[in-house]
């Protein structure tokens, strides 16, 4: 890939992580903070924030910038996940009818 296209797909990259993935990232940090499990929709936006970061993994040696966003878009994703796998938990476990019985 030559300078221009990876300057291109940088700043492509770039404007997505600005505009999309970090309002959405907000948005779904609130949702599991008030304890709510992630539906489809938001199970979707995952694959595209952690797809994003791993493209700028592969334009990281080219452009440093998008290590940054490499990092952020993983230490988000992984996050997030935390976060909702132990929100399922806890609704798994509350939804257990099990009258005591461990």
């Amino acid at each position: 890939m030559n300078a221009a296209a990876v300057c291109a797909n940088s700043q492509h990259l770039q404007a997505r992580f600005a505009r999309e993935h970090g309002p959405r990232v907000q948005a779904l940090q609130a949702k599991l903070h008030r304890g709510e499990r992630l539906d489809e929709a938001d199970h979707g936006h995952l694959a595209a924030l952690l797809e994003d970061a791993l493209s700028a993994r592969a334009l990281a040696a080219a452009e440093t910038a998008c290590l940054g966003l490499y990092r952020r878009g993983t230490q988000d994703y992984a996050r997030l996940m935390r976060h909702a796998l132990l929100n399922e938990r806890t609704a798994v476990v509350g939804d257990c009818r099990c009258d005591g019985v461990r």
